[in-house]
């Protein structure tokens, strides 16, 4: 005996992979700069403790904004808020990949410690 009737469709979890690459992102997006210091010193026409001034323009507004992350998602919605972020993130990098000064390296490193 077959049954037309199909019941109650089953909750679709929803993917969480995309916050677990988020949650490592910035941490690593944070610290992975102290190894390629002198790389970056030279790319961008400085010294050293000026490459290390990156840091700090990534960590304050990371640190920051995480504080109003969470009502960023209430407001938006997890999926837009997590979207805007790693669009955020993407720009941020390429103005970073373009940078040939002191300055806009560090903007861009602000944009990626914000999203």
């Amino acid at each position: 005996m077959t049954s037309d009737a199909v019941g109650p469709r089953p909750r679709r979890t929803p993917a969480l992979w995309p916050f677990y690459v988020g949650g490592s992102l910035g941490p690593f997006g944070g610290a992975m700069v102290n190894a390629i210091l002198p790389e970056t010193a030279s790319g961008v026409g400085t010294d050293a403790a000026g490459a290390a001034t990156s840091l700090t323009a990534y960590m304050i507004p990371f640190s920051a904004l995480m504080i109003a992350s969470g009502t960023l998602g209430g407001r938006w919605g997890l999926t837009r808020t997590i979207r805007a972020a790693y669009g955020l993130y993407a720009l941020a990098s390429v103005v970073r990949m373009a940078a040939s000064s002191l300055p806009v390296f560090l903007a861009g490193r602000a944009l990626q410690g914000a999203a």
